[in-house]
């Protein structure tokens, strides 16, 4: 058996730790346990050895229909291909549009849609005021004929930072106004952002925990990850069994990439989040020390962060971290850090983990969830929000880019724009076009000019601020 890696080097033959993953890996496939890597090597090696299971499959199912096209990578699409194109009917089904997967290797290989396939345009789910919104963010260009019924213009609604926490409630408010319990009938009423959580130095409307702080992990009423070095180093308990040692680790990043930015440490300047951190590291010295200290704090941080043995850990961090440190910091000065400030312990009024908003109006009471864009991919819904988010990498906010094109102002068009932005688009586009009654986006106030709400009030939108 030969073992390879999708990215890097595996440590060299004579080594301990080369010798404890051939053993772990003997050890998983002995167990059954394979990765979708190991399948395609197992597929690829019968179909050398055993080339007559081509006809074998391909007789056993004469007519292939396969959905989600779109999302197929090009291992899966090769097999696919070579076991039964032009042996089989095979009908491939998909939207590019709603394409997830961008950066897989090969992509340039794909071979869907292919020259000459048939579109199919038309949606019953929702009608001309939805399509004509939907359509304006589709990458590809193609139309969107709207077939269902068109009762209520689509909504945008504007928030103040302050009151981003209350762009939940005042959907819910809006849709026991404009909805009757039968429009909404046995389809659900939901509200979704592209992403669960995240970073970056923007006002709020960032991700999904700005709108709604107790999504998904019970996270205090502030509804940000804590900014305190404690917090995210010292409760390792916590972290393991609501998440995993992925999770674990992702935090300790995390704190030690507060800990260089409270430092103003020149390294980090453009290390957007703590999935960059390694490789900022890197770039200067070797990340073995690094990784050691963030594999000493994920086991061991819990006891670390007690009250008496605080002083010994940062003593640790200023020795693991001092080649990165601006020049003449001194441990006095390192230690007195903002990120390093006691806190409180969370208080038992911590508010509960929860993805329901409940809301009270005209004496109707309406319950709607609140995930991401990709949770809710498939659904259909009475009414949708979709909640503006940060693209980090992009540097855009998805719905204020999408308003530009929805609007018909934009400066270019959607295929020239960055594959990230595109990115943003689909996301926005799979989302906008979940609903059969009712469009909802939300948007910052300060990133929707004036210009634009007039144009969009042009085109048929109705605005209005959060309150």
């Amino acid at each position: 058996m030969e073992v390879q890696v999708e990215s890097g080097r595996l440590p060299a033959a004579q080594t301990a730790s080369y010798k404890s993953l051939m053993s772990l890996k003997k050890m998983l496939t002995k167990s059954g346990i394979f990765r979708h890597r190991d399948m395609f090597a197992y597929a690829d090696l019968a179909l050398k050895i055993c080339p007559h299971l081509v006809d074998v499959v391909h007789r056993r199912f004469p007519m292939v229909f396969i959905d989600e096209m779109q999302d197929t990578s090009w291992d899966q699409e090769s097999f696919l291909n070579r076991i039964f194109d032009s042996k089989s009917v095979m009908q491939r089904f998909g939207d590019i549009d709603q394409k997830i997967l961008s950066d897989e290797e090969n992509v340039d290989l794909l071979t869907f849609p292919r020259d000459g396939h048939g579109c199919i345009s038309t949606s019953k789910r929702f009608g001309a005021a939805i399509a004509d919104a939907v359509g304006s963010v589709r990458v590809s260009g193609e139309a969107v004929v709207g077939e269902g019924s068109d009762t209520l213009p689509p909504v945008l609604l504007l928030y103040a930072t302050g009151d981003v926490t209350k762009v939940a409630s005042h959907y819910g408010r809006l849709v026991i106004e404009r909805l009757s319990t039968d429009d909404i009938g046995i389809r659900e009423v939901k509200a979704m952002s592209a992403r669960k959580t995240g970073e970056g130095k923007v006002d709020a409307g960032r991700h999904l925990v700005d709108y709604w702080p107790a999504y998904g992990e019970g996270q205090q009423s502030t509804g940000m990850r804590s900014e305190r070095f404690w917090e995210l180093v010292g409760d390792a308990k916590k972290s393991l069994q609501e998440a995993s040692l992925s999770a674990r680790v992702s935090d300790v990043r995390r704190a030690l990439l507060h800990v260089l930015r409270a430092a103003k440490a020149p390294l980090v300047q453009d290390v957007r989040d703590a999935r960059g951190l390694p490789r900022a590291i890197s770039a200067v010295t070797p990340s073995g020390s690094i990784e050691w200290l963030t594999r000493k704090l994920a086991l061991s941080g819990e006891d670390l962060c007690e009250v008496g043995q605080r002083d010994t850990l940062l003593q640790l961090l200023y020795a693991e971290l001092k080649p990165y440190l601006p020049n003449g910091i001194e441990f006095d000065a390192f230690k007195m850090l903002s990120v390093f400030e006691a806190t409180e312990p969370p208080r038992a009024t911590t508010t509960a983990a929860t993805t329901k908003c409940q809301v009270f109006h005209q004496g109707r009471n309406l319950e709607f969830g609140l995930g991401t864009v990709a949770g809710m991919k498939g659904e259909t819904h009475a009414a949708s929000l979709v909640l503006e988010s940060y693209g980090g990498n992009s540097k855009k906010f998805d719905v204020a880019l999408g308003l530009e094109f929805i609007a018909g102002v934009a400066s270019k068009k959607l295929a020239k724009l960055p594959k990230t932005q595109q990115a943003q688009m689909r996301n926005l586009y799979v989302a906008m076009s979940r609903p059969t009654k009712l469009l909802c986006l939300a948007a910052n106030e300060s990133r929707v000019p004036q210009n634009l709400r007039d144009a969009l009030a042009s085109k048929g939108w109705h605005i209005e601020m959060v309150t």
